[in-house]
């Protein structure tokens, strides 16, 4: 004869029992992880590592910012370079352009001075004339 701990069951209760057991098991696994949940080491644990997540994600916000921000420079120092060469070649232009008024000016006063030369010595010349006539007309 054979002995048996269990007596033998037809496969649907035996099919009952292991899914009993299971459930049994399962039960004992979530109360242990329970109990495991509210022990202030794995509380310290749970906080440190929300900690963590919020840190990285600040930090790819932060580097999203400065990734932004370093675009930003890059453009309007690029902007800044093209206006500083144009006002560059304007400052240029318009020290030729000044250079070359003061050429004209100084062509000008030298004109002017030659005319008011020329001006006092037909005054003169006149008035020379003038004296000539009144003598002549004395003498006649």
């Amino acid at each position: 004869r054979r002995f048996y701990i269990f007596p033998p069951m037809p496969q649907s209760r035996a099919m009952k029992a292991v899914v009993l057991v299971l459930a049994l098991a399962c039960l004992a696994c979530n109360t242990h992880a329970a109990a495991e949940a509210s022990n202030p080491i794995n509380m310290v644990i749970d906080l440190l590592s929300d900690m963590q997540a919020k840190l990285i994600k600040t930090g790819e916000d932060a580097h999203e910012e400065y990734v932004e921000f370093a675009d930003f420079c890059e453009d309007k120092a690029g902007e800044f370079s093209h206006e500083i060469e144009a006002t560059k070649a304007k400052v240029e232009e318009l020290t030729a352009a000044i250079e070359e008024q003061k050429a004209t000016i100084a062509k000008l006063t030298e004109r002017t001075e030659n005319l008011a030369a020329d001006i006092a010595a037909d005054a003169a010349d006149l008035k020379a004339a003038e004296e000539v006539r009144k003598k002549e007309s004395a003498d006649f």
